[in-house]
């Protein structure tokens, strides 16, 4: 595949006149590699981010569930005045 790519390369240096124009397109080349390499790194960055995101909120959910925390009586109290609501209808 490097050689078919480097081929390809020297083509079209040949057909630009413009040692300019030729110097570009060898550059535009590496630069396209190098901004799909980062993009590689920033989907990983992004995937990282959402793992630890998860492993956060769970333990957040696991502490509130086993520590009795403030959030979990007032749950207690709206779904007893839910309740309460229901069976009066």
């Amino acid at each position: 595949m490097q050689v078919a790519e480097f081929l390809s390369d020297l083509k079209s240096l040949q057909v630009c006149q413009d040692q300019n124009a030729a110097m570009n397109l060898v550059s535009d080349q590496r630069d396209v590699s190098a901004i799909a390499t980062k993009e590689k790194k920033d989907d990983v960055d992004v995937d990282l981010k959402r793992a630890k995101d998860v492993i956060e909120l769970y333990t957040r959910l696991r502490s509130i569930s086993q520590g009795g925390n403030d959030i979990d009586s007032e749950l207690r109290g709206d779904r007893d005045d839910v309740d309460k609501a229901i069976a009066s209808l």
